[in-house]
């Protein structure tokens, strides 16, 4: 399967400016740091992730600056989409079986092909070499099944434990009456512990696409693999998805949020009604930001030299729990490949 990665280009992974980090960042990142300072404190473990993830942050946003005009272009073509579903939702009460058909078209423009085509252009980019929006949607277009199959890997671990957390907290007056003065401080609590397990399982599950996509493996093994390498450097990891996505995220909330206080009632039930859509129209404007720094982790994580021996290691001794669902999936054609 290596000789996949190298055919597209990936081989000598950081040409433009996603060199592998000194072994040395990343050892202190692991809390492996020999000399006696073995017990290390929480925040000198999550200082050295926060530099090192701002080092992932700034390449990537060099290297779209560097081509800010295809990326522009990528973006206002993978937003509109989401943008007219937005619309449609508005202003039709109750969509016809035609109509729900052309809403989900156009939600899965965005949500799926909209990633793919950013992830394409990344690694093309990072081997500096050029690329039009039609071939990196077209590339795109052939790991869409395994990016979907790895997606409901992902959606399964994160939604089981946030669903339950949200039934509990439902629940929770029936088991545990805190009265009328507590319950808001209660709340505050339930939902301070549901987005922490939320932010923490999409961290350990944030390498899966990259794994699937990039380094083809199988989307059982992706999201394995995910699981593990983020386990070992959780701080770098959640400090990159913070720091890459709060510069849009942020602003685009407070706008939002803004919005609706301010509007009256029947704009705001509207924005409301379209509220999802401009979720997905914002996450494609975050991923010109997130995906470049995300892929250069991705690229430390699996480094050159790595790939083939891994890669052999997983495909001919996986792990034991992923065996049964590889045994199933493993007829299934693989459309995925690089030009």
């Amino acid at each position: 399967m290596a000789h996949r990665e190298a055919r597209h280009g990936q081989r000598g992974a950081c040409t433009f400016a996603f060199r592998l980090l000194p072994c040395a960042t990343l050892n202190r990142e692991s809390i492996k740091i020999r000399g006696g300072m073995k017990n290390l404190s929480v925040m000198d473990d999550i200082l050295p992730a926060w530099r090192t993830a701002t080092h992932y942050f700034t390449r990537g946003v060099s290297l779209v600056h560097r081509y800010r005009s295809t990326y522009l272009a990528l973006t206002a073509l993978y937003v509109t989409p989401a943008l007219l579903a937005a619309a449609l939702t508005a202003l039709i009460s109750e969509p016809n079986l035609w109509e729900q058909a052309l809403l989900y078209m156009l939600r899965s423009i965005t949500v799926v092909l909209g990633t793919l085509a950013v992830m394409v252009m990344v690694a093309y980019h990072v081997q500096g070499r050029a690329l039009s929006l039609a071939q990196a949607s077209r590339i795109g277009l052939r790991w869409v099944f395994r990016y979907l199959w790895t997606n409901a890997h992902t959606s399964l671990i994160f939604w089981i434990p946030f669903t339950a957390l949200v039934w509990l907290h439902a629940r929770q007056q029936d088991f545990l009456p805190l009265g009328d003065g507590l319950q808001p401080l209660g709340d505050v609590v339930w939902w301070a512990a549901t987005g922490a397990v939320a932010l923490a399982i999409h961290t350990r599950t944030m390498l899966a696409p990259f794994l699937a996509v990039h380094g083809d493996l199988p989307a059982t093994l992706a999201t394995f693999e995910s699981w593990r390498m983020s386990g070992r450097r959780f701080w770098l990891c959640v400090s990159t998805l913070v720091l890459a996505s709060t510069p849009v995220a942020l602003p685009l909330g407070v706008v939002g949020g803004g919005l609706l206080l301010a509007l009256p009632t029947g704009p705001r039930a509207l924005l409301l009604l379209a509220l999802p859509d401009l979720t997905w129209a914002a996450i494609q404007l975050i991923r010109p930001f997130l995906i470049p720094a995300v892929y250069a982790l991705y690229k430390d994580f699996w480094g050159e030299g790595h790939d083939s021996r891994a890669l052999a290691a997983l495909a001919s001794h996986p792990p034991l729990l992923t065996r049964p669902l590889l045994a199933v999936t493993k007829p299934l054609p693989h459309l995925g490949r690089w030009e």
